[in-house]
Protein backbone atom coordinates (compact mmCIF):
# COMPACT_ATOMS: atom_id res chain seq x y z
CA UNK A 1 0.00 0.00 0.00
CA UNK A 2 3.02 2.35 0.06
CA UNK A 3 2.34 3.67 -3.47
CA UNK A 4 -1.21 4.62 -2.51
CA UNK A 5 0.00 6.17 0.71
CA UNK A 6 2.50 8.43 -1.06
CA UNK A 7 0.15 9.34 -3.94
CA UNK A 8 -2.78 10.45 -1.82
CA UNK A 9 -2.28 14.14 -1.09
CA UNK A 10 -5.73 15.62 -0.79
CA UNK A 11 -9.40 14.79 -1.15
CA UNK A 12 -12.77 16.47 -1.14
CA UNK A 13 -15.11 15.80 1.78
CA UNK A 14 -18.21 13.72 1.16
CA UNK A 15 -21.66 15.25 1.45
CA UNK A 16 -22.17 14.43 5.13
CA UNK A 17 -18.58 15.24 6.09
CA UNK A 18 -19.01 18.81 4.83
CA UNK A 19 -21.82 19.32 7.33
CA UNK A 20 -19.95 17.77 10.27
CA UNK A 21 -16.84 19.82 9.58
CA UNK A 22 -18.89 23.03 9.64
CA UNK A 23 -21.05 22.50 12.70
CA UNK A 24 -19.00 20.53 15.25
CA UNK A 25 -18.31 22.09 18.65
CA UNK A 26 -17.61 21.11 22.25
CA UNK A 27 -21.39 20.73 22.75
CA UNK A 28 -21.90 18.68 19.58
CA UNK A 29 -18.59 16.95 18.91
CA UNK A 30 -19.79 14.46 16.28
CA UNK A 31 -17.14 12.05 17.57
CA UNK A 32 -18.28 8.46 18.10
CA UNK A 33 -16.43 5.65 19.87
CA UNK A 34 -16.14 1.93 19.16
CA UNK A 35 -14.59 0.02 22.06
CA UNK A 36 -13.17 -3.49 21.91
CA UNK A 37 -12.71 -5.63 24.99
CA UNK A 38 -9.72 -7.89 24.40
CA UNK A 39 -8.99 -11.19 26.11
CA UNK A 40 -5.73 -9.81 27.57
CA UNK A 41 -4.44 -6.37 28.68
CA UNK A 42 -3.40 -3.98 25.92
CA UNK A 43 0.33 -3.66 25.18
CA UNK A 44 0.80 0.02 24.37
CA UNK A 45 4.01 -0.25 22.32
CA UNK A 46 2.51 -2.81 19.97
CA UNK A 47 -0.68 -0.77 19.69
CA UNK A 48 1.34 2.29 18.62
CA UNK A 49 3.06 0.24 15.93
CA UNK A 50 -0.30 -1.19 14.85
CA UNK A 51 -1.79 2.27 14.23
CA UNK A 52 1.07 3.13 11.88
CA UNK A 53 0.62 -0.21 10.10
CA UNK A 54 -3.14 0.33 9.78
CA UNK A 55 -2.61 3.75 8.20
CA UNK A 56 -0.31 2.22 5.58
CA UNK A 57 -3.03 -0.30 4.80
CA UNK A 58 -5.85 2.31 4.77
CA UNK A 59 -4.45 5.69 3.69
CA UNK A 60 -7.92 7.23 3.65
CA UNK A 61 -7.56 7.57 7.45
CA UNK A 62 -4.12 9.20 7.18
CA UNK A 63 -5.51 12.69 6.64
CA UNK A 64 -6.05 15.97 8.43
CA UNK A 65 -8.83 18.53 7.99
CA UNK A 66 -7.80 21.73 6.22
CA UNK A 67 -9.62 25.00 5.65
CA UNK A 68 -10.11 26.19 2.08
CA UNK A 69 -11.76 29.33 0.74
CA UNK A 70 -15.15 27.71 0.17
CA UNK A 71 -15.02 24.28 1.85
CA UNK A 72 -12.90 22.20 4.18
CA UNK A 73 -10.83 19.46 2.55
CA UNK A 74 -8.54 16.56 3.49
CA UNK A 75 -4.83 16.41 2.85
CA UNK A 76 -2.09 13.99 3.84
CA UNK A 77 -1.04 13.92 7.48
CA UNK A 78 2.59 12.79 7.82
CA UNK A 79 2.78 13.28 11.59
CA UNK A 80 3.24 10.28 13.87
CA UNK A 81 -0.12 9.23 15.39
CA UNK A 82 -0.36 9.19 19.17
CA UNK A 83 -1.63 6.31 21.30
CA UNK A 84 -2.37 7.07 24.93
CA UNK A 85 -3.94 5.57 27.99
CA UNK A 86 -7.55 6.74 28.24
CA UNK A 87 -7.46 10.24 29.66
CA UNK A 88 -10.84 11.89 29.15
CA UNK A 89 -14.57 11.24 28.71
CA UNK A 90 -15.73 9.32 25.64
CA UNK A 91 -16.68 11.22 22.48
CA UNK A 92 -14.89 14.43 23.49
CA UNK A 93 -14.24 17.10 20.87
CA UNK A 94 -11.32 16.26 18.62
CA UNK A 95 -8.83 19.06 17.98
CA UNK A 96 -5.58 19.19 16.02
CA UNK A 97 -3.80 18.52 19.31
CA UNK A 98 -5.73 15.35 20.20
CA UNK A 99 -3.81 13.08 17.85
CA UNK A 100 -1.41 15.31 15.90
CA UNK A 101 -4.13 16.44 13.51
CA UNK A 102 -5.60 13.01 12.73
CA UNK A 103 -9.38 12.72 12.72
CA UNK A 104 -9.38 9.57 14.80
CA UNK A 105 -7.96 8.76 18.20
CA UNK A 106 -6.82 5.44 19.70
CA UNK A 107 -6.67 5.03 23.48
CA UNK A 108 -6.63 2.06 25.84
CA UNK A 109 -7.29 1.07 29.43
CA UNK A 110 -6.45 -2.35 30.84
CA UNK A 111 -7.93 -4.77 28.24
CA UNK A 112 -10.10 -2.15 26.48
CA UNK A 113 -9.08 -0.61 23.15
CA UNK A 114 -10.98 2.51 22.08
CA UNK A 115 -11.24 3.90 18.55
CA UNK A 116 -12.83 7.35 18.36
CA UNK A 117 -13.63 8.81 14.95
CA UNK A 118 -14.72 12.29 13.90
CA UNK A 119 -17.78 11.74 11.73
CA UNK A 120 -16.35 13.88 8.92
CA UNK A 121 -13.81 11.10 8.34
CA UNK A 122 -16.07 8.04 8.29
CA UNK A 123 -19.32 6.54 9.53
CA UNK A 124 -19.67 3.47 11.73
CA UNK A 125 -19.25 0.98 8.89
CA UNK A 126 -16.12 2.72 7.62
CA UNK A 127 -14.70 2.91 11.14
CA UNK A 128 -15.28 -0.83 11.59
CA UNK A 129 -13.19 -1.55 8.49
CA UNK A 130 -10.34 0.49 9.92
CA UNK A 131 -10.81 -1.14 13.33
CA UNK A 132 -10.45 -4.62 11.85
CA UNK A 133 -7.21 -3.62 10.12
CA UNK A 134 -5.98 -2.03 13.37
CA UNK A 135 -6.81 -5.15 15.39
CA UNK A 136 -5.02 -7.37 12.89
CA UNK A 137 -1.93 -5.16 12.88
CA UNK A 138 -1.94 -5.26 16.70
CA UNK A 139 -2.54 -8.98 17.11
CA UNK A 140 0.07 -10.08 14.60
CA UNK A 141 2.63 -8.18 16.67
CA UNK A 142 1.44 -9.51 20.02
CA UNK A 143 0.99 -13.11 18.83
CA UNK A 144 3.54 -13.56 15.99
CA UNK A 145 3.54 -17.35 16.30
CA UNK A 146 -0.23 -17.88 16.19
CA UNK A 147 -1.55 -15.08 13.93
CA UNK A 148 -1.00 -15.26 10.16
CA UNK A 149 1.55 -12.55 9.35
CA UNK A 150 0.60 -12.10 5.70
CA UNK A 151 -3.15 -11.41 5.60
CA UNK A 152 -4.14 -8.45 3.41
CA UNK A 153 -7.50 -7.13 4.56
CA UNK A 154 -7.80 -4.31 2.02
CA UNK A 155 -6.94 -4.61 -1.68
CA UNK A 156 -5.01 -1.80 -3.36
CA UNK A 157 -7.92 -0.96 -5.63
CA UNK A 158 -10.56 -0.99 -2.92
CA UNK A 159 -8.67 1.26 -0.53
CA UNK A 160 -7.72 3.86 -3.14
CA UNK A 161 -11.21 3.90 -4.64
CA UNK A 162 -12.79 4.19 -1.23
CA UNK A 163 -10.64 7.19 -0.41
CA UNK A 164 -11.92 9.21 -3.33
CA UNK A 165 -15.54 8.15 -3.58
CA UNK A 166 -18.46 10.23 -2.39
CA UNK A 167 -21.14 7.57 -2.83
CA UNK A 168 -23.95 10.05 -2.17
CA UNK A 169 -23.31 11.59 -5.57
CA UNK A 170 -24.04 8.27 -7.32
CA UNK A 171 -27.63 8.17 -6.04
CA UNK A 172 -30.15 9.30 -8.65
CA UNK A 173 -33.46 10.91 -7.69
CA UNK A 174 -36.40 11.85 -9.89
CA UNK A 175 -37.07 15.17 -8.18
CA UNK A 176 -35.33 18.41 -7.22
CA UNK A 177 -33.95 18.52 -3.68
CA UNK A 178 -34.77 20.98 -0.93
CA UNK A 179 -31.78 23.06 0.09
CA UNK A 180 -33.12 23.40 3.66
CA UNK A 181 -35.61 20.62 4.53
CA UNK A 182 -38.34 21.69 6.94
CA UNK A 183 -38.35 20.43 10.53
CA UNK A 184 -40.63 20.83 13.55
CA UNK A 185 -39.61 20.86 17.20
CA UNK A 186 -39.49 17.54 19.05
CA UNK A 187 -39.67 16.77 22.75
CA UNK A 188 -36.50 17.57 24.70
CA UNK A 189 -35.56 15.26 27.56
CA UNK A 190 -35.50 17.17 30.84
CA UNK A 191 -33.10 16.76 33.74
CA UNK A 192 -30.12 18.09 35.67
CA UNK A 193 -27.21 18.71 33.32
CA UNK A 194 -23.76 17.37 34.09
CA UNK A 195 -20.73 19.62 33.86
CA UNK A 196 -19.67 20.59 30.32
CA UNK A 197 -18.11 17.70 28.35
CA UNK A 198 -18.85 15.16 31.12
CA UNK A 199 -20.66 12.10 29.87
CA UNK A 200 -22.45 9.38 31.79
CA UNK A 201 -22.09 6.03 30.01
CA UNK A 202 -24.19 2.97 30.86
CA UNK A 203 -23.72 -0.35 29.02
CA UNK A 204 -26.24 -3.16 29.16
CA UNK A 205 -24.83 -6.53 28.06
CA UNK A 206 -27.33 -9.27 27.18
CA UNK A 207 -27.65 -12.43 25.05
CA UNK A 208 -28.33 -11.37 21.46
CA UNK A 209 -30.55 -14.40 20.87
CA UNK A 210 -32.93 -13.31 23.62
CA UNK A 211 -33.47 -9.91 22.01
CA UNK A 212 -33.90 -11.47 18.57
CA UNK A 213 -36.49 -13.86 20.01
CA UNK A 214 -38.29 -11.04 21.82
CA UNK A 215 -38.39 -8.92 18.66
CA UNK A 216 -39.84 -11.82 16.69
CA UNK A 217 -42.54 -12.30 19.33
CA UNK A 218 -43.64 -8.72 18.65
CA UNK A 219 -43.31 -9.29 14.89
CA UNK A 220 -40.72 -6.55 14.29
CA UNK A 221 -36.99 -6.12 13.64
CA UNK A 222 -34.54 -5.65 16.48
CA UNK A 223 -33.99 -1.99 15.61
CA UNK A 224 -37.74 -1.42 15.61
CA UNK A 225 -38.14 -3.15 18.97
CA UNK A 226 -35.28 -1.29 20.66
CA UNK A 227 -36.18 2.14 19.26
CA UNK A 228 -39.81 1.61 20.33
CA UNK A 229 -38.65 0.69 23.81
CA UNK A 230 -36.47 3.80 23.92
CA UNK A 231 -39.42 6.01 22.99
CA UNK A 232 -41.64 4.25 25.51
CA UNK A 233 -39.00 4.71 28.22
CA UNK A 234 -38.80 8.45 27.51
CA UNK A 235 -42.58 8.66 27.63
CA UNK A 236 -42.95 6.73 30.88
CA UNK A 237 -40.10 8.35 32.80
CA UNK A 238 -39.95 11.89 31.44
CA UNK A 239 -42.54 13.29 29.09
CA UNK A 240 -45.55 11.79 30.86
CA UNK A 241 -44.93 14.16 33.76
CA UNK A 242 -44.61 17.36 31.74
CA UNK A 243 -47.04 19.67 29.99
CA UNK A 244 -44.86 19.74 26.90
CA UNK A 245 -46.55 17.24 24.60
CA UNK A 246 -44.35 17.60 21.57
CA UNK A 247 -43.74 14.35 19.66
CA UNK A 248 -40.92 12.05 20.76
CA UNK A 249 -38.71 11.79 17.69
CA UNK A 250 -35.91 9.26 17.23
CA UNK A 251 -33.39 9.20 14.41
CA UNK A 252 -32.31 5.71 13.30
CA UNK A 253 -29.33 5.63 10.90
CA UNK A 254 -28.87 2.75 8.46
CA UNK A 255 -26.07 1.77 6.08
CA UNK A 256 -26.50 2.31 2.33
CA UNK A 257 -23.53 0.34 0.97
CA UNK A 258 -25.34 -2.88 0.15
CA UNK A 259 -28.31 -1.03 -1.31
CA UNK A 260 -26.22 1.04 -3.73
CA UNK A 261 -23.26 -1.36 -4.20
CA UNK A 262 -20.68 0.89 -2.60
CA UNK A 263 -17.34 -0.05 -1.00
CA UNK A 264 -16.53 3.39 0.40
CA UNK A 265 -14.96 3.66 3.84
CA UNK A 266 -16.28 7.19 4.17
CA UNK A 267 -19.79 8.28 5.11
CA UNK A 268 -22.60 6.56 3.28
CA UNK A 269 -25.76 6.22 5.34
CA UNK A 270 -29.25 7.63 5.65
CA UNK A 271 -31.62 8.18 8.56
CA UNK A 272 -35.18 7.20 9.30
CA UNK A 273 -36.82 9.74 11.57
CA UNK A 274 -39.57 8.15 13.64
CA UNK A 275 -41.96 10.47 15.43
CA UNK A 276 -44.57 9.34 17.98
CA UNK A 277 -47.34 11.70 19.06
CA UNK A 278 -47.91 11.23 22.76
CA UNK A 279 -51.29 10.32 24.20
CA UNK A 280 -52.44 10.67 27.82
CA UNK A 281 -52.22 6.90 28.21
CA UNK A 282 -50.11 4.89 25.84
CA UNK A 283 -48.92 1.27 25.90
CA UNK A 284 -45.70 -0.15 24.52
CA UNK A 285 -47.73 -1.86 21.80
CA UNK A 286 -49.15 1.53 20.76
CA UNK A 287 -45.65 2.89 20.31
CA UNK A 288 -44.45 -0.23 18.53
CA UNK A 289 -47.23 -0.02 15.97
CA UNK A 290 -46.40 3.59 15.05
CA UNK A 291 -42.65 2.96 14.88
CA UNK A 292 -43.00 -0.19 12.77
CA UNK A 293 -45.05 1.60 10.10
CA UNK A 294 -42.71 4.59 9.94
CA UNK A 295 -39.57 2.45 9.78
CA UNK A 296 -40.88 0.53 6.80
CA UNK A 297 -41.95 3.72 5.02
CA UNK A 298 -38.69 5.51 5.84
CA UNK A 299 -36.53 2.79 4.27
CA UNK A 300 -38.49 2.77 1.01
CA UNK A 301 -36.13 3.22 -1.93
CA UNK A 302 -37.84 6.34 -3.27
CA UNK A 303 -37.94 7.99 0.16
CA UNK A 304 -34.24 7.28 0.65
CA UNK A 305 -33.19 8.68 -2.73
CA UNK A 306 -35.30 11.81 -2.19
CA UNK A 307 -33.71 12.39 1.21
CA UNK A 308 -30.21 12.00 -0.23
CA UNK A 309 -31.11 14.44 -2.99
CA UNK A 310 -32.21 16.95 -0.35
CA UNK A 311 -28.85 16.60 1.40
CA UNK A 312 -26.79 16.82 -1.79
CA UNK A 313 -28.71 19.82 -3.14
CA UNK A 314 -26.88 22.15 -0.74
CA UNK A 315 -23.61 21.31 -2.53
CA UNK A 316 -25.18 22.07 -5.90
CA UNK A 317 -26.79 25.35 -4.82
CA UNK A 318 -24.59 28.11 -6.25
CA UNK A 319 -25.30 30.58 -3.43
CA UNK A 320 -24.09 28.08 -0.84
CA UNK A 321 -21.36 26.54 -2.97
CA UNK A 322 -19.50 29.80 -3.55
CA UNK A 323 -20.17 31.45 -0.21
CA UNK A 324 -16.92 31.99 1.76
CA UNK A 325 -16.25 29.38 4.41
CA UNK A 326 -16.70 31.75 7.36
CA UNK A 327 -20.23 32.50 6.16
CA UNK A 328 -20.97 28.80 5.68
CA UNK A 329 -19.79 28.14 9.23
CA UNK A 330 -22.24 30.66 10.67
CA UNK A 331 -25.23 29.78 8.51
CA UNK A 332 -24.85 26.00 8.63
CA UNK A 333 -24.39 26.02 12.41
CA UNK A 334 -27.74 27.76 12.80
CA UNK A 335 -29.42 25.33 10.40
CA UNK A 336 -27.90 22.39 12.28
CA UNK A 337 -29.06 23.69 15.68
CA UNK A 338 -32.57 24.12 14.32
CA UNK A 339 -32.53 20.61 12.83
CA UNK A 340 -31.24 19.22 16.13
CA UNK A 341 -34.32 20.63 17.87
CA UNK A 342 -36.41 18.37 15.65
CA UNK A 343 -34.96 15.20 17.21
CA UNK A 344 -35.34 13.88 20.76
CA UNK A 345 -32.65 11.21 20.54
CA UNK A 346 -30.79 8.84 18.22
CA UNK A 347 -30.53 5.06 18.26
CA UNK A 348 -27.72 3.72 16.07
CA UNK A 349 -27.52 -0.05 15.56
CA UNK A 350 -24.28 -1.22 13.93
CA UNK A 351 -25.76 -4.70 13.78
CA UNK A 352 -23.82 -7.94 14.13
CA UNK A 353 -20.09 -7.26 13.98
CA UNK A 354 -17.98 -10.01 12.43
CA UNK A 355 -14.18 -10.05 12.40
CA UNK A 356 -11.91 -12.59 10.75
CA UNK A 357 -11.33 -15.72 12.84
CA UNK A 358 -7.70 -14.65 13.26
CA UNK A 359 -9.03 -11.62 15.15
CA UNK A 360 -12.25 -12.83 16.81
CA UNK A 361 -10.56 -15.37 19.05
CA UNK A 362 -8.80 -12.53 20.90
CA UNK A 363 -11.88 -10.28 21.25
CA UNK A 364 -14.51 -10.66 23.98
CA UNK A 365 -16.87 -7.77 23.33
CA UNK A 366 -17.55 -4.70 21.18
CA UNK A 367 -19.39 -1.51 22.23
CA UNK A 368 -20.41 1.65 20.38
CA UNK A 369 -20.98 5.05 21.98
CA UNK A 370 -22.56 8.16 20.44
CA UNK A 371 -21.92 11.82 21.30
CA UNK A 372 -24.75 13.90 22.73
CA UNK A 373 -25.94 17.25 21.34
CA UNK A 374 -27.57 20.31 22.96
CA UNK A 375 -31.06 18.92 22.22
CA UNK A 376 -30.31 15.18 22.24
CA UNK A 377 -29.16 14.79 25.83
CA UNK A 378 -29.37 11.00 25.78
CA UNK A 379 -28.31 8.81 22.86
CA UNK A 380 -28.11 5.07 22.35
CA UNK A 381 -25.61 2.90 20.48
CA UNK A 382 -26.24 -0.81 19.80
CA UNK A 383 -24.09 -3.60 18.42
CA UNK A 384 -23.59 -7.32 18.86
CA UNK A 385 -20.50 -9.47 18.73
CA UNK A 386 -20.50 -13.26 18.98
CA UNK A 387 -23.35 -14.07 21.40
CA UNK A 388 -23.54 -10.72 23.21
CA UNK A 389 -25.62 -7.65 22.40
CA UNK A 390 -24.53 -4.39 24.03
CA UNK A 391 -26.85 -1.40 24.42
CA UNK A 392 -24.83 1.69 25.37
CA UNK A 393 -26.43 4.90 26.64
CA UNK A 394 -24.46 8.15 26.65
CA UNK A 395 -26.00 11.04 28.57
CA UNK A 396 -25.22 14.60 29.62
CA UNK A 397 -27.80 14.36 32.43
CA UNK A 398 -27.40 13.22 36.03
CA UNK A 399 -30.65 11.24 36.06
CA UNK A 400 -30.80 7.61 34.93
CA UNK A 401 -34.58 7.10 35.02
CA UNK A 402 -34.91 6.47 31.28
CA UNK A 403 -32.04 4.01 31.15
CA UNK A 404 -33.34 2.24 34.26
CA UNK A 405 -36.83 1.82 32.77
CA UNK A 406 -35.33 0.56 29.50
CA UNK A 407 -33.26 -2.19 31.14
CA UNK A 408 -35.91 -3.13 33.71
CA UNK A 409 -38.43 -3.60 30.92
CA UNK A 410 -36.08 -6.11 29.30
CA UNK A 411 -35.36 -7.75 32.65
CA UNK A 412 -39.12 -8.18 33.21
CA UNK A 413 -39.22 -9.92 29.82
CA UNK A 414 -36.74 -12.50 31.22
CA UNK A 415 -33.70 -11.05 29.41
CA UNK A 416 -30.48 -11.64 31.34
CA UNK A 417 -28.67 -8.30 31.64
CA UNK A 418 -25.34 -7.24 33.09
CA UNK A 419 -24.79 -3.52 33.70
CA UNK A 420 -21.54 -1.57 33.41
CA UNK A 421 -21.16 2.15 34.00
CA UNK A 422 -18.43 4.77 34.23
CA UNK A 423 -19.97 5.88 37.54
CA UNK A 424 -20.85 3.95 40.70
CA UNK A 425 -24.52 3.32 39.94
CA UNK A 426 -24.53 -0.24 38.59
CA UNK A 427 -26.87 -1.74 41.17
CA UNK A 428 -29.35 1.14 40.89
CA UNK A 429 -30.16 0.44 37.25
CA UNK A 430 -31.89 -2.92 37.59
CA UNK A 431 -32.80 -3.20 41.27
Amino acid sequence: MNDNYQAFYWSKLDNVAKLYSLVSSTKATNVFRISVKMTEPIQADYLSEAVVGALLEMPSFSVRLRMGIFWYYFDMNIQKPRVRKEFTYPCSKMTKYTNNGYLFNVTYYENMMHLEVFHALADGAGALQFLQVLLYQYLKRVYPNSVNQHLQLMSDQQSQRAMDEDSFLKVVSDRDGKVIPTTSKAYKILGIKKRPQELKVIHGMMPAKQIVKLSKQYGVSMSCFLSSLLIYSIYMENEKFTKNKRPITVTIPFDLRARFESNTVRNFFSNVTVSVNVLEEMSFEDVLKQVSIQLIEGQDQQVVTHKIKDNVSAQENLAIRFAPLFIKNTVMRQIYLKADQGVTTTLSNLGRIVFLDEISQYVDQVRVMLPVTPHQRIRCGVCSFKETLVVSFTSSLEETDIQRFFFRFLKDQKVGITISCNEEINNEILF
